[in-house]
């Protein structure tokens, strides 16, 4: 190789740029002028996958500090990358054909960080422990990799070890040499069983993060590592306990135990006195929360999050430093404590998915609370009136409950700045209190049953962002007032035209009215729209009229003589389908229990699935033949339907419970069911059920031309399963009506498991 010095030779210089041209690399990454070639610094080329080679010649920029090559069809790298004697950093990475180091990269003797992800190595040179000055070093996505060698160990300046995505079937011993290793993460090794011994041996290390391996056991050393501050234990499958030794971790400060298979927790958790913040999730088995925890007098953040819990501990509500508390689908758990209140530096509460039959009023008195969410838990059917008590509440959100109204005097909550009240169906209006809050900045209050918007509206001069997408509304009150509003939307409501008061809305952004049966705009609203450049979708095609012919009789329907056929109450969505029984037995024989994993049920429009990490036996559980997909709305005095005009004026309607609907002359015709599907089935079989339910407008039919409406004229057929009755298809005159609108958005679901044979 010619000697970079001689300045009259030229020749590596034009096998570089020769291979630049090759490939079109561009010149600001490779400069052609040979000053600027030789000082080059920084060489990084990205996702060039025409790259097949790297010259020999590469060796010669002996500036560089920084060389990246990512997503190429490299297969090999040069053995000339060990000259680069001033490297710093070197990331090669997404290059699936790359199948070896050369042991020159050893000789790296500056190189402080190495990345090597996403390539197809199947080994590592053992002149790798030879990077004396390596401080980061990450290898993950090497599949074919299925050892480190042991010279690991040789990296004693090393602080950041990562290793994931690999075939790799244990750690070196040697890692407990890393004398100064402070960040370990050991992820998505689902071959490595265990940890070695050697691991107490990390004096210094600060943070570890095992997650998504195979691991079975934790070593009891691991409470050796006394200046450990975060420690993350996630997603490990096989691992059913977690050492007692956790509790010796005495600086501790974050600890994460999420979707392990652990049957109990330590109850030396309570030993982390500095713990800041805690994270229970993801553990399906039946298990207690320690009463220990409430000893952590230090702790800030708890989050329990899909765990099979039926009971808090009342010791949580001693907990005098938590700022922060989620508690987040737990199916199983009814109810929270009026001792809640006791939680007296708490600032944020959030509370979605769990079975609470109510809330407790004493939430009124967490004075210091900023932010409250209290979202689908279907169940709730009142809102405590102490939350108005909250004055420093900055932020409030209540979705998919079945609450019916909200709390009077609102207006003391001086502190709010967003309110969002969202899909909860059986709310039809709102207090003119909320509109006294006059900080208020966002107002959501789509997918309710509004049918108005109180005139009260117009006093929150402060609003930016107000939804009102899929109520009932027929109008909009007086606007004219919020002039600071940037967004609004109106989509799925029942408006045939758009306020005058849009105008004067200076800092609009962004408007939608998509869905609405908008008949005409007036020319001043359209003019103020398109001279405000605003984005508004969902008036194409509506007409424009003139200011002076703007009134109601250009946008009524008096000649329209559609009719629509409205379902509306409780519906359902039903996915249902079998596991062979072949992986059934492979259950059976295995002691595993089905309900364990009903939880993970998760399904498309055409099947059912468990996730792969629960697919026990080949893929019987993870593709499933489909039985059935029932979609509609349930035949129950909780459910209406009616007939209505293009005005949503009601000409006919009746509950849809079978002695009512039968008293109007209507037919009922069950067309399938659950339990004849189950008979059919010859051999054992398991069957996997899933559910979404919802409240609201289920679907609507259209019948044009139909002046003298008869209910002896239509038929309901209907599916049977053990949750009820099911509307499947609706039949006026022998001719199957259209649905027009259906909706599988829910306020709850279901899982089960049926055996048959």
């Amino acid at each position: 190789m010619k000697n970079v010095a001689d300045s009259n030779n030229e020749e590596w210089m034009q096998e570089i740029w020769d291979w630049a041209d090759k490939f079109n690399i561009e010149k600001d990454v490779i400069p052609r002028k040979p000053k600027k070639l030789i000082k080059l610094e920084v060489l990084e080329i990205s996702y060039n996958d025409e790259i097949s080679t790297i010259p020999e010649s590469i060796g010669n920029l002996k500036s560089l500090v920084t060389f990246a090559l990512e997503g190429s069809k490299l297969k090999k790298l040069p053995n000339s990358i060990g000259e680069l004697s001033n490297l710093k950093q070197l990331v090669i990475s997404s290059n699936d054909k790359l199948t070896e180091l050369p042991k020159s990269i050893g000789n790296l003797k500056n190189l402080e960080e190495l990345q090597l992800g996403g390539n197809g190595l199947k080994k590592l040179p053992d002149s790798f422990g030879q990077l004396s000055n390596l401080i980061y070093l990450t290898i993950n996505g090497n599949y074919n990799l299925t050892e480190i060698p042991e010279s690991l160990g040789c990296l004693k300046n090393l602080e950041s070890l990562t290793l994931g995505y690999m075939g790799i079937k244990k750690l070196p011993e040697s890692i407990g040499q890393l004398s100064k290793l402070k960040y370990l993460t050991i992820e998505d090794l689902e071959n490595i069983i265990d940890l070695p011994e050697s691991i107490k041996d990390l004096g210094n290390l600060e943070s570890l993060t095992l997650e998504n391996s195979g691991f079975k056991k934790l070593p009891e050393s691991i409470g050796q590592l006394l200046n450990l501050t975060n420690l993350t234990i996630n997603y490990n499958n096989n691992l059913t306990e977690f050492p007692e030794s956790i509790g010796n971790l005495n600086i501790l400060e974050y600890l994460s135990l999420g979707g392990n298979s652990v049957k109990r927790l330590p109850d030396s958790i309570g030993q982390l006195s500095n713990l800041r913040e805690l994270s229970i999730s993801g553990i399906e088995k039946s298990i207690d929360i320690p009463e220990s925890v409430g000893n952590l007098k230090n702790l800030e953040s708890l989050i329990l999050g899909y765990i099979n819990i039926k009971k808090l501990p009342e010791n949580i509500f001693q907990l005098s430093s938590l700022l922060s508390l989620t508690i987040v689908d737990n199916i199983k758990l009814t109810e929270i404590s009026e001792n809640i209140n006791k939680l007296k530096n708490l600032e944020i509460l959030y509370l979605k998915g769990n079975n609470f039959k109510k809330l407790p009023s004493s939430i009124g008195y967490l004075s210091k609370l900023i932010d409250l969410s209290i979202e689908y838990t279907g169940k709730i059917t009142e809102i405590p009136d102490s939350l108005i008590e909250l004055e420093n509440l900055q932020s409030l959100t209540l979705n998919g409950m079945e609450i019916k109204k909200l709390p009077e005097n609102m207006s003391q909550m001086i502190s709010l700045t967003s309110l969002i009240v969202a899909n909860n169906k059986k709310l039809t209006e709102i207090p003119e209190s909320i509109f006294g809050v006059k900080n208020l900045e966002v107002l959501n209050l789509s997918d309710n049953n509004l049918k108005i918007i109180p005139e009260g509206i117009n006093n929150l001069e402060n609003l930016k962002y107000l939804y009102l997408t899929s109520n009932s509304l027929k109008s909009l009150p007086d606007l004219s007032n919020l002039i600071k509003l940037e967004y609004l939307e109106l989509d799925n409501n029942k408006l045939n035209s758009l306020p005058e008061s849009i105008i004067g809305m200076e800092n609009l952004e962004s408007m939608s009215v998509y869905g609405n049966p908008l008949k005409a705009i007036s020319k001043p609203v359209l003019s103020f729209l398109k001279n405000l450049d605003v984005y508004v979708d969902g008036v194409d095609g509506v007409d424009e009229v003139d200011e002076s012919d703007y009134s109601t009789s250009n946008i009524s329907n008096e000649n329209d003589t559609s009719r629509f056929l409205q379902v509306n109450g409780y519906g359902v969505e039903t996915f249902a389908g079998t596991v062979e029984a072949a992986t059934y037995q492979y259950f059976e024989d295995n002691d595993i229990d089905l309900e364990d994993y009903s939880n993970d049920v998760q399904w498309g429009d055409d099947d059912c699935q468990v996730p792969e990490e629960h697919n026990f036996g080949g893929y019987g559980l993870y593709e499933v033949d489909n039985l059935w997909h029932v979609n509609g709305a349930y035949l129950t005095e909780d459910t209406q339907i009616e007939l209505v005009n293009s005005s949503e004026d009601t000409l006919w309607s009746s509950n849809c419970d079978t002695e009512s609907l039968e008293s109007q002359g209507i037919k009922l015709i069950c067309v399938s069911s659950q339990e004849d599907i189950f008979d059919s089935l010859d051999l054992k079989t398991v069957v996997m059920i899933g559910r979404i339910f919802q409240q609201g407008c289920t679907f609507e039919n259209q019948l044009k031309d139909i002046e003298n409406f008869d209910p002896n004229n239509l038929t309901i057929y209907y599916h049977e399963d053990e949750s009820g009755s099911i509307i499947k298809k609706i039949e006026y005159n022998d001719t199957e009506l259209e649905n027009g609108n259906s909706s599988t958005s829910g306020s709850g679901s279901e899982y089960s498991w049926e055996v048959i044979g």
